[in-house]
């Protein structure tokens, strides 16, 4: 009996949870993309991009200041992970399961 209840809490406390992803988007932040990868150095607004789709060693700069959720690919897709926090120096993401 005890542990029907223990299953019926599991189910119960699961319906509670909830968790909030995004997918990677592409250079302009406007469609997904299967990968994409920011290099940004410390002091600087912006960074480069290198997608899924470019070709080997095509980084392309970014358009827009990786605080602007609007038209860049890093702000749109991590705008849930993380807020605006001076005290970040160093982050690391990754959305694969």
């Amino acid at each position: 009996m005890l542990a029907f209840f223990n299953v019926l809490a599991l189910f119960f406390f699961i319906n509670l949870t909830y968790s909030q992803t995004t997918k990677c988007q592409n250079r302009a932040g406007g469609g997904d993309a299967d990968w994409a990868i920011l290099y940004k150095a410390p002091g600087q607004a912006t960074g480069k991009i290198i997608e899924a789709t470019a070709a080997a060693g095509d980084w392309q700069d970014g358009a827009q200041a990786l605080s602007n959720p609007n038209q860049h690919s890093f702000a749109t897709a991590l705008q849930h992970v993380v807020g605006d926090n001076p005290n970040v120096k160093f982050l690391a993401y990754n959305n694969a399961p």
